[in-house]
């Protein structure tokens, strides 16, 4: 294996700034979509067809990616592309399904802490899908320490103080998948 630009340190680098901008650019992207297209907040059908236009435009541009670059595109085998379709399915569909209609109904950047809690749900999934990817005690308390700081850097400090109130200590660290609901629940007392 030979010296390529991508072992170059700087090349490294600089593609993670870039990608690192170009995901942290989603955001507000999505909110100035939904202002310039005049897509309501509880219009989801509309939501979701924006999202799905964002996707294919990154699909083709992946394509076109891979056509210029000369990369095989169907070299999958009948497991792994199924192991891709499922976690396609489920995290990609049910994440984004959920995200673009969440960030319809808060700031950009309490949307990008929820999105974050995908990768728990990522390595949570990858448990089931993956034979050599097992659940760790490490990986577990990784995923509820993580879960936990995105639900307190999401939920108001008055919220907290009604939360704290009413549980243990032992209960604190709450899963992330349900710190909107309850944040909404919470909120109306």
């Amino acid at each position: 294996m030979g010296y390529t630009r991508f072992s170059d340190r700087k090349v490294v680098v600089a593609l993670a700034l870039l990608c690192c901008l170009l995901w942290g650019s989603s955001y507000p992207a999505i909110k100035t979509g939904y202002a310039w297209f005049n897509i309501a907040r509880n219009d989801i059908p509309t939501q979701l067809v924006f999202a799905g236009w964002r996707f294919l435009g990154a699909g083709l541009i992946l394509l076109a990616w891979a056509v210029a670059t000369r990369k095989a595109i169907w070299g999958l085998g009948f497991v792994a592309g199924r192991q891709l379709v499922v976690l396609g399915l489920a995290q990609t569909t049910l994440q984004y399904v959920f995200f673009y209609v969440g960030l319809a109904h808060t700031t950009g950047v309490k949307g990008s802490i929820m999105n974050a809690t995908g990768t728990f749900f990522s390595v949570l999934l990858a448990h089931w899908v993956y034979h050599n990817d097992r659940l760790s005690h490490a990986k577990l308390w990784g995923c509820v320490v993580g879960s936990w700081g995105a639900a307190r850097w999401t939920w108001t400090s008055r919220c907290w103080a009604k939360v704290l109130w009413r549980l243990p200590p032992s209960c604190w660290p709450l899963p992330a998948s349900t710190a909107n609901r309850c944040r909404s629940a919470w909120t109306r007392w």
